[in-house]
């Protein structure tokens, strides 16, 4: 346990939705797109102090966007990130990690904090950085959990808009509104989740969560947002604690739902 190699790749082609970019911008400048894109980002961590890990981390991003609206802002290129590009960057991370299971927590804390600075350079098209914090606790009772979450994470520079903080989302950002329909320069949020079992191979959970989005620290509390729902699980691997995730959320106007594989957080 003296390194850790973190690595992030895949390839997407999926329709969106881009809103523009801040904290309350209406429903009605919605516009429809579909990015082909593929991102890869590794990171070799080595084993410091206790449960404290650091090292290097690479961020490369290759995106194109194939359909876009008429006379939409995407259609005319007016954001960055509208035209096909790539994003470079170095940076560095930081992770401390004292969770009993990685794929279902019952105790312990897991904290990631990183900085990258994506540079023309490095071989990308742009220029800006990018700074995050993700800290998440679990505590168990019994055969339930606790769990809580805060993310606050901050763009400056050139950034094109898909790397622009996004409130919304199911891995890493706040379930019950769209990735991507929120997005701006600065992102706070928090979110608790109590899960229990059910009986056989199957559990829930209830969760709530609080976020905003702004173009500057000094603005939030403008425009903060809240969502919650509850969840069934079902174990497909007991021994490792692997569950298959069926989500509902409300954010007080729309009902979303997520269909996954391991806890949001």
């Amino acid at each position: 346990d003296l390194l850790r190699f973190k690595g992030e790749g895949s390839y997407t082609r999926f329709p969106c939705e881009f809103y523009g970019v801040g904290a309350d911008t209406p429903d009605s400048g919605r516009e429809k797109y579909t990015p082909v894109y593929f991102p890869a980002k590794p990171a070799l961590l080595v084993k410091t102090i206790g449960s404290l890990y650091a090292g290097p981390v690479y961020d490369f991003r290759y995106e194109r966007i194939e359909k876009t609206e008429r006379g939409g802002v995407l259609r005319r290129g007016d954001m960055y990130g509208s035209k096909t590009a790539a994003s470079s960057g170095f940076g560095g991370m930081l992770v401390y990690d004292t969770r009993d299971n990685p794929m279902y927590p019952a105790g312990g804390a897991y904290v990631e904090a990183s900085a990258i600075r994506y540079a023309k350079g490095a071989g990308g098209d742009f220029d800006f950085t990018k700074e995050k914090f993700d800290m998440r606790t679990y505590f168990a009772f019994g055969d339930t959990v606790l769990c809580a979450q805060g993310i606050v994470s901050a763009v400056t520079g050139d950034a094109p808009f898909y790397y622009i903080p996004s409130l919304g989302g199911d891995s890493e950002g706040l379930r019950g509104y769209y990735n991507g329909r929120h997005i701006d320069r600065r992102l706070a949020l928090v979110q608790l989740e109590y899960r229990f079992p059910l009986f056989w191979r199957f559990g829930m959970a209830v969760f709530a969560g609080a976020g905003e989005v702004a173009h500057s620290f000094r603005d939030f509390g403008e425009h903060p947002r809240a969502a919650g729902g509850a969840g069934i699980r079902f174990a497909i691997d007991r021994e490792q604690k692997i569950n298959l995730r069926f989500d509902s959320t409300y954010n007080g106007h729309e009902f979303y739902q997520y269909v996954n594989i391991l806890e949001s957080f």
